[in-house]
């Protein structure tokens, strides 16, 4: 919780106290480790049936077609997630 109060992670905001939307991507930054992990909506992934192994999504269900990919920069940092 911050010192303004708690606000959804999933929530996108801009310029406003009101949500104008929903991330699909979740930035989880650990301080500690000075990693970021990123995070398809859990949303996403239940209502596809989506797996994830390694950095990529897949859905079982049509003979493992990948739906997501993470992308990583030299230094093994997420750079994208691409649909």
């Amino acid at each position: 919780m911050e010192p303004w109060g708690y606000r959804a992670s999933d929530l996108f905001y801009h310029g406003s106290d009101q949500p104008i939307g929903i991330n699909l991507v979740t930035d989880q930054f650990l301080k500690e480790e000075h990693l970021h992990v990123w995070h398809l909506h859990p949303d996403l992934v239940v209502a596809f049936r989506l797996l994830r192994e390694g950095d990529c999504w897949f859905r079982p269900e049509e003979g493992w077609t990948e739906v997501a990919r993470l992308k990583r920069d030299a230094e093994a940092r997420p750079i994208l997630l691409g649909v």
